[in-house]
Parts: structure tokens; sequence; C-alpha cells
């Protein structure tokens, strides 16, 4: 499996959100993502950021991504102040982050990270799903966490690439709009507005096609 995120300036026309994936789990059936915009690199390793008050948790995670060679671990965090600090020292691309901590919930370091870097939720708790849904959470994964599951949250199966530095989860792509001389936009459907390359164009038209 190819990297499909990293950390680049977007265009002045992109504004910045995170990543979307479709939820497969029953539990998560009320979790409804929205949009996905993944800035990739040629050469680039997913840096996951793991924060767990128990070590257990993060042990699991630990293990699971050894078969994901995409992914490299950038740090562990035991509660929210350091995962706060770790955002800025580490530069992560994706945080896997529980919920229920001490002192700082998952909420509050959302709340003073901002919500740019993508984050998969892993959590005994299923009643959060749909906050997490506000927050713009990439995944809702319950504990104990499946091999299968994290496939799941990290499958790039549902992504198209429509530029060098730009793939979007095709689901929430609302149309192409023509943007300058020989230039084409992406508009997801919560009218982002990304650039589209000749090849991306291609790929993204006759996806559009076979849709319609």
């Amino acid at each position: 499996m190819q990297a499909i995120l990293f950390n680049s300036p977007a265009p002045r026309f992109a504004r910045r959100h995170s990543p979307f994936l479709t939820l497969h789990s029953p539990v998560s059936r009320g979790f409804s993502p929205k949009n996905a915009t993944l800035t990739v690199p040629a050469q680039s390793k997913i840096r996951a950021l793991l924060v767990d008050d128990e070590d257990l948790a993060r042990q699991v995670l630990r293990e699971l991504l050894k078969s994901h060679p995409e992914v490299e671990i950038a740090g562990e965090c035991a509660n929210g102040f350091e995962a706060v600090k770790a955002v800025a020292e580490q530069r992560p691309n994706l945080i896997f982050l529980n919920v229920q901590m001490p002192k700082l919930t998952g909420f509050d370091v959302l709340e003073l990270i901002g919500t740019e870097i993508p984050v998969v939720f892993v959590t005994a708790y299923d009643q959060h799903a749909m906050r997490a849904f506000e927050v713009h959470a990439v995944d809702y994964l319950l504990k104990p966490v499946s091999r299968e599951r994290l496939e799941a949250a990290l499958d790039p199966a549902r992504f198209v690439r429509i530029h060098r530095s730009y793939i979007v989860n095709f689901a929430r792509v609302a149309r192409i709009e023509p943007y300058g001389k020989d230039s084409r936009l992406a508009i997801l459907t919560d009218g982002t507005r990304l650039p589209v390359s000749r090849a991306g164009y291609a790929r993204l038209k006759s996806l559009l096609d076979d849709r319609a």
C-alpha cells in the first residue's frame, strides 16, 4: 500500500480539511464523515502519532501498524498534554487519538491543536461517534481494534489522484469546473476547491462518467 498523506501548503483556493473515509463498522452507522482531501508526495510516509493513556492500547496499534510500511510512528503520548506538545514538535500528519483520557480528553486536544491534522479516534465507547463527525474525524475505531478495521481506515482504494499534490475521496467529488486557461478545479461536496491536473482530469472524468 502506498503512502497517502503528507503535510503540504494548500493553494489559496483550497480550504484545508481532514480526510474522511467511509465507515464499515456496524456500531458506527451513525457516523457519516463528509469529505476527503489528502495531500500526497511521491516518496513520503504517513507520520502517525499514537495518543492513549493505556500503554496496552498503544502497543496493540504499534503491532497492527507493523504490517503497514507506509506508516511511520512519529511518537507516542500517554495524555492530552503530551499530545499537544508532540503535535507541535513532531508535526505528524495522522493522529490515533483516544477519547476519554485524564485531564484532557481527545476532543479537548482537538480544540487546542485544531482539525487540520487527520484524526482517527480509537475508543472503547461508541457514544462519541456523532461528535467525532462534528470535528471531522477520519474514522472512529472501537477497541479492541481489529486488523480488518485498521485496514479499512488506511485503505487508499477509495481515493483518486487528481493532482500531484492531491488525492480525494471520489465519493465526495461533486463536479469539475474550469479554472482559467486549460485548468480545472474539483469541487467537493462541502464547496472545497482543489486543482486538477490533465492526467487527474482524465481519471476523474472517467469515474464521474461511470457514476452518471
